[in-house]
């Protein structure tokens, strides 16, 4: 397998060349007319994207009074994590010092990279330095040998981690319990059992989760044969968000990586987004919420990328006027749209 890191899925095809400007809506950030709500939906998207810089010269231009209490909480941590040249609250709790100056390390590497995105290669080798500082390693380690000493020390004190490149940033994840199971998965092109590693009792879940204010966070991802589920972002595993957005998607994922290993990211991206509209009922209009705040011309932001693609393809499809027109699209046509589109990507790539 290429990574350790495949389908990171966020909760919350063919093409090779750049992507032309799709016909969107215009950026409600750089409208007059922009209402809160939209300021908040772009400022969460730039986050993702790796830009909370942008995320906060949004939110400076949001009235707190406008938002209710969950928007408001999201304004102000953003505003004080990012806004602000304040020190970042210790990430020391129940855990080792070693593995609390881990998080530490990175939430300060996370920090600057996503208040200066164009300075992300600065921050990335500030923090391999900081790390081989943190475990006395000879100087010139290489990353592949930080993160395998860093994997050996959490694992020595009982963690288990996810190391390695999410989209634009180094990513962390560190969890103290896992327990795995087969689960049945039902998709519109056949019935699969797959491997399921259940993780939970977190001590940190990632960048994503840091640039949204933990609004947003990475529900799971792909490896060595294995879907691995990160529990708390699901509030029912028996449930649509849980069974589709992740299992679904995630395993399309497996699919693609058994049958065409070559694809890029971004690409792997677009076929199981496509396979979670074409499964999705009552978590319809929340898939394309989070599809149509997340959109990027940067491939190396894979779901962005994906999603404007996503948005763009359907657009087509189904004759749609604008991404947010998609959401009064009838259920059961946007869901036969995407399938045909996934199966149309499908026969291109078995030529």
């Amino acid at each position: 397998m290429r990574s350790a890191i495949v389908g990171l899925s966020l909760l919350f095809g063919a093409c090779t060349e750049p992507l032309a400007a799709p016909t969107l809506d215009p950026d409600p950030a750089i409208r007059a007319s922009a209402t809160s709500a939209e300021k908040i939906s772009n400022a969460i998207g730039a986050g993702l994207q790796g830009d909370a810089r942008r995320a906060v010269a949004l939110l400076r231009t949001v009235d707190p009074i406008a938002l209710d209490g969950r928007d408001q909480q999201y304004r102000s941590c953003m505003l004080e994590r990012f806004g602000s040249a304040r020190p970042l609250a210790s990430a020391r709790g129940n855990d080792s010092a070693f593995a609390s100056r881990v998080v530490e390390i990175y939430q300060r590497y996370w920090r600057r990279s996503l208040k200066a995105p164009e300075s992300r290669h600065r921050h990335t080798k500030e923090l391999e330095q900081a790390l081989r500082q943190h475990m006395r390693l000879p100087d010139g380690t290489d990353s592949v040998a930080i993160e395998r000493a860093l994997r050996a020390r959490l694992e020595a004190q009982g963690l288990h981690a996810l190391l390695g490149q999410t989209g634009v940033l180094r990513e962390l994840m560190i969890w103290r319990r896992e327990e795995r199971r087969s689960e049945t998965v039902e998709m519109p092109h056949g019935t699969y059992s797959t491997d399921v590693a259940f993780l939970d009792d977190f001590v940190v879940t990632g960048w994503g989760q840091f640039a949204t204010c933990e609004t947003r966070g990475a529900g799971g991802w792909v490896a060595d044969k294995t879907l691995f589920a990160v529990v708390p972002i699901y509030e029912d595993l028996e449930g649509e968000e849980f069974r589709v957005t992740f299992l679904g998607h995630e395993t399309q994922h497996f699919l693609d990586l058994e049958q065409f290993p070559d694809m890029a990211p971004w690409e792997l991206e677009y076929r199981a987004k496509l396979m979670e509209l074409a499964m999705a009922q009552d978590t319809r209009a929340r898939v394309l919420q989070k599809f149509i705040e997340d959109q990027g011309d940067d491939p190396s932001s894979h779901h962005s990328y994906a999603n404007r693609k996503v948005l763009r393809v359907l657009m087509g499809e189904l004759s749609a006027p604008s991404p947010t027109s998609l959401l009064s699209v009838n259920g059961q046509s946007l869901r036969d749209a995407a399938y045909r589109l996934f199966k149309s990507d499908t026969a291109m790539r078995d030529r």
